[in-house]
């Protein structure tokens, strides 16, 4: 929301107190900054790894800083062959014609990123360049990629087939860094005081326990996260896309 409604006063508010003199995606964190803001940091850190810029007439991208370009590893170019006063994405298009200038572009790009430049289709009307999200097909932006991105961010890339050793250990959970183990604990620590009926109950908020979801038992923690049918159905979900311990791990 920040970044997409930037004239709202919370997004003001925060704009005139932590980067007043540039953009969001520029800013600068200060150590002792407020927890909302913390937050903020960390969700921007995330976003900054899907956001990409998707070519109009190239005068708002930086050529060699930002990420323009359509690949799966890295969005930005590898480098530049020797020096070069280019900045621009704009300098190598041919703004008559709306082309890209291959003899400019194979003279001052490595050759890596030669193909990935000339593979981006520029439209042939005049418009400006804008953001788009990476890792969806529409380039709008969804909670559900993103939580993708953080969690390849956080797996390591050796992970094993199987979430226990030999022995019976389950040894997926000691790959994990202890960045990733910190986090972990601070879920556990939050588990408690989820909002579930049960606890609804005991705050004098609820007359009944039973889950709405599924109606089978009583929503307490481990209902919520586990044994409910909608949370077995998120799993099964997962599993198309990740490795997961198996149910009766969990169960």
């Amino acid at each position: 929301w920040l970044i997409s409604f930037p004239d709202s006063l919370c997004a003001q508010i925060l704009k005139a107190k932590y980067f007043p003199n540039c953009d969001l995606i520029d800013a600068v964190f200060p150590s002792d900054s407020s927890r909302t803001w913390k937050a903020v940091e960390y969700g921007l850190q995330l976003l900054k790894k899907g956001l990409i810029w998707r070519i109009g007439d190239g005068k708002k991208v930086k050529i060699w800083r930002d990420q323009w370009i359509l690949r799966e590893t890295s969005l930005k170019l590898a480098g530049q062959k020797g020096r070069c006063r280019m900045r621009w994405v704009s300098e190598p298009i041919n703004q008559e014609d709306r082309s890209w200038d291959v003899g400019l572009i194979y003279q001052v790009c490595q050759p890596c990123d030669v193909p990935e430049i000339l593979r981006i289709k520029l439209p042939q009307y005049q418009s400006e360049d804008f953001l788009a999200w990476h890792y969806e097909k529409s380039g709008v932006f969804s909670v559900w990629s993103v939580y993708k991105v953080a969690l390849k961010s956080q797996l390591p890339s050796n992970m094993g087939a199987s979430s226990c050793s030999a022995s019976g250990e389950r040894s997926i959970w000691r790959r994990f860094g202890t960045q990733f183990q910190i986090r972990l604990r601070f879920l556990l620590g939050v588990w408690l005081k989820v909002a579930t009926m049960c606890n609804r109950i005991t705050r004098k908020m609820e007359n009944n326990a039973i889950c709405r979801i599924c109606g089978l038992e009583e929503e307490d923690e481990f209902h919520a996260f586990i044994s409910c049918t909608r949370a077995q159905e998120l799993r099964d979900r997962l599993r198309l896309e990740w490795l997961l311990p198996a149910e009766n791990l969990l169960v």
